[in-house]
Parts: structure tokens; C-alpha cells; sequence
């Protein structure tokens, strides 16, 4: 067991105290009040299983309007002058790795696909939160027409990106090719990628001026957190089972607990940060936690003030890591600096794959040894249910080792060494010598 994890982080100052504040330079943060002692009186939330702190309200047409701007009849000639990114307007989970290559490239075309334009439609609620996290209402569009055609780039144009030479390609790159952008820049970077993932955990979680800051630093304070208390933040996913896709990767509440239990019997002097809509049951009401963090007054209903909430946590509190089954949002903790655990499904699974693998793995090679990624082997039960907001979904013995094994190689101590992959990993030496 580890008593006290410490991580290498390329924001961690040197010989930094435990529990100091690591602020970036000109974000906004110079002088404010380190992170607040655990002595201090702590204003904690009411009652963490009731109502959420928010409400987010339907958004407008004319609203999103403020973002983005309808694209013209013939969509195609959005792509025409520099190659345009595209993404479903319900699918939020992808706007992380599209805003980091917005990060690297901010003149590229953003298009919305699917957007019913009809006030207070799902659609537009959705689409709006993409477009406002996007923050470019100059190069964002939206069409209520379906995903583009298949012209998309070649390894060689994607790497022509990287290097400069988009204007005029005419391509579109869909949600998948995002990662590959990604990936293609850290790796011909001219200084192994860092000035990319630097310039990626600003844009995609950007702290913002100090009165925000503070805001967040009265927010977490409010919920929990405490300067000198290492912390380990455990997200649950339950959208696949609700309506959305990739059921499989929920967490589920057995698996919420069994992913709690193995990463606390390894590190039993870090606190358990619980990220989403559900708490673990029996969960001190004094502990940190983000519980419906999106839905604080701080934050509620802009994306951009939800990220950089997360990123001032990662920067001024002792954050170790944070697990979750693969995810949009394990990938936005990921951009923003986070170092991370990210549990993905195995090629080797019987029944239920998963189709994002790829793109996870390459997103994990472009952010190096702070982005781990584990695979489960075995099925759990009922796992591609769709409808099922209380669905278990319990790890198998195996899976649970792998998990707590996993946590061991990505947080104990120093940072692994870059190109690290867990034995479950499909491309690990351990695992190609069992094929």
C-alpha cells in the first residue's frame, strides 16, 4: 500500500510542499489565497444526495446564435477555404479532443451536425454547449443535416496539418480524426510534444481572470477540499445506460464501488473524490467530492467555467490522479493536465467491443505517461442494457485486479516512463506473448 502518492507533473513546481498551490503563470491567479487549510471552516453542502446546486435552462435558437452560425445551403463550402472539423450536436462527450486541436489550429472550421433548429430542442440545448465551449462563433457552424461525406484526409495530409500546409484541403475531419490531429502534432513537435500539451490544457480548460478563480477556489473549498490532503478522483459514466451509446463503458454502481475499493486499498492515505451525478453509498458528507459539479453556481450551464473548474483543482489542490471507465470527460482531465487512469474495453472481450479504442490509444500516445489506460477482459451483466439507470455492472475478480494494478503503474510514486503501457494494454510486450 502507498501511503502517500506524489506525481510528476510538468506544472509541479520543484521540491513543492504538499498540498502548495502550483498556479501557471498568467492565468489569472496571482494573489489569491492558497488552497484552504483543513482546519479552516468549511461550508459544506446541505444534502450531497438531494437537489443540485443548478438548474440548466433550455437554450434558444437565437442563443446559439451567439456561438455558431448557420451553415449555408451548400455545406460544402464551409470546408473550401482551410479543413473543417466536424462533430454530432448531441455528442458532447467528443468536444474535448475538438477543442484541442482547436487548441493547436484555432483558424479551423468547426460543423455541427444534426441540430433540429427549433427553440428548447435537445439538439440546440446541446449543440449550444458544444459551440459556447468552443467560444469561435467566426469559424463554428451548425446544419440540421446529417454527418458529412467520407472526404476526409490521408495520414499524409493530417501530418501536412501539423506542419502548416491545411489551406485548401477541403477535407472534413470527423470526431475520430481529432485524436489523430492530436497525435501527429505532439509527434512532430520540436520539442517531444510539450509546447502542444501545454498549449492544449490552456485551451481546453481555461482558468480564466482571477474573479473566476476565485470562484472556484470558493467552490471547491465549499465542497470539500483542503490544502495537504492528497486526492484521487473516481468518475462515474452511467450515460450509456440512460439513452446514450457504449453502455458497456458505464460504470455502474457495484463498479463504482469495486473501482473505489481497489484504488483505496493501494493508496490508503488518499482521499476519494467522487465525480458525477451518483455518490458512493455511505459517503462521509464532510469529504471532498465533486457530485454534480457542472450543476454549482460557479459553473452551471458554461463548459468553458466546468473545465477550467477542474483544471484549478488539478493546479492549486494535491490531485494524485483520476480513474474512470473511458469517457469524454476522462479525456477533457486528461487534456487538462490531469494525470489519468482510463479503463477501456479489451479486443480479446467476448460480445459487447469497443469502437473508440483507437482513438483513445492515440490519444494516450500524444499526452505520454500521464494519460494510463487499463482494458477489462470479462463481460458484467447486462451490461448493453439500455434503459437501466440503477444497472450494477460489478467487475469480475480479474478485471478488479487489473484495475488495482493499473493504479499501481500510473499513480504510485514518479510518473512512469513515457511510452509505459499496463500488461491488459493489446499492445503491451505481456500481453502479445499470451496471444
Amino acid at each position: 500500500m502507498h501511503q502517500s502518492a506524489r506525481r510528476a507533473d510538468p506544472q509541479t513546481m520543484p521540491n513543492r510542499p504538499a498540498g502548495a498551490p502550483r498556479a501557471p503563470a498568467n492565468e489569472g491567479l496571482a494573489g489569491l489565497p492558497a488552497a484552504a487549510d483543513s482546519s479552516a471552516p468549511v461550508q459544506r453542502v446541505a444534502a450531497l444526495q438531494g437537489a443540485a446546486d443548478g438548474v440548466i435552462q433550455r437554450k434558444t435558437v437565437a442563443e446559439l446564435g451567439n456561438y455558431a452560425q448557420p451553415a449555408p445551403q451548400n455545406v460544402d463550402s464551409v470546408r473550401t477555404d482551410y479543413a473543417t472539423l466536424t462533430v454530432g450536436a448531441t455528442h458532447t462527450g467528443d468536444m474535448y479532443q475538438l477543442m484541442g486541436v482547436k487548441a493547436l489550429f484555432p483558424r479551423l472550421n468547426v460543423l455541427l451536425w444534426g441540430v433540429t433548429v427549433s427553440d428548447n430542442h435537445a439538439t440546440v440545448n446541446s449543440a449550444y454547449q458544444i459551440a459556447s465551449y468552443i467560444n469561435d462563433s467566426q469559424h463554428t457552424y451548425y446544419t440540421a443535416g446529417g454527418k458529412p461525406g467520407n472526404n476526409k484526409p490521408s495520414r499524409q495530409e493530417y501530418e501536412g496539418l501539423t506542419h502548416g500546409n491545411a489551406i485548401g484541403w477541403n477535407k472534413w475531419i470527423d470526431e475520430g480524426g481529432s485524436s489523430s490531429v492530436i497525435l501527429y502534432a505532439t509527434e512532430n513537435s520540436n520539442n517531444g510534444g510539450n509546447t502542444e500539451r501545454a498549449a492544449m490544457r490552456t485551451g481546453t480548460a481555461p482558468i480564466g481572470n482571477a474573479q473566476e478563480a476565485q470562484a472556484f477556489d470558493q467552490a471547491l473549498t465549499q465542497h470539500g477540499f483542503a490544502a495537504n490532503t492528497p486526492y484521487i478522483i473516481v468518475n462515474f459514466r452511467r450515460s450509456g445506460h440512460n439513452g446514450g451509446t457504449a453502455p458497456a463503458l458505464d460504470t455502474g454502481t457495484t463498479g463504482y464501488a469495486d473501482i473505489i475499493a481497489e484504488v483505496t486499498q493501494r493508496f490508503n492515505n488518499a482521499t476519494i473524490v467522487p465525480m458525477g451525478e451518483v455518490l458512493p453509498a455511505n459517503f462521509p458528507a464532510q469529504n471532498a467530492n465533486l457530485h454534480n459539479y457542472f450543476l454549482w453556481p460557479a459553473v452551471a450551464g458554461d463548459r468553458r467555467k466546468q473545465a477550467g473548474l477542474l483544471r484549478y483543482l488539478n493546479v492549486n489542490f494535491d490531485v494524485i490522479g483520476a480513474v474512470g471507465m473511458r469517457s469524454g470527460v476522462m479525456d477533457g482531465l486528461a487534456l487538462a493536465g490531469f494525470k489519468i487512469l482510463s479503463i477501456d474495453i479489451s479486443p480479446e472481450k467476448q460480445g459487447y467491443t469497443s469502437k473508440g479504442r483507437e482513438r483513445g490509444s492515440k490519444l494516450g500516445r500524444a499526452l505520454g505517461a500521464s494519460d494510463g489506460r487499463a482494458f477489462i477482459k470479462d463481460a458484467r451483466h447486462n451490461e448493453t442494457n439500455l434503459q437501466d439507470n440503477n444497472w450494477a455492472g460489478a467487475f469480475s475478480a480479474t478485471d478488479k485486479a487489473t484495475i488495482g494494478s493499473a493504479a499501481d503503474t500510473f499513480f504510485a510514486n514518479q510518473q512512469p516512463a513515457a511510452g509505459t503501457k499496463h500488461p491488459s494494454h493489446p499492445l503491451s510486450v505481456q500481453s502479445l506473448n499470451a496471444l
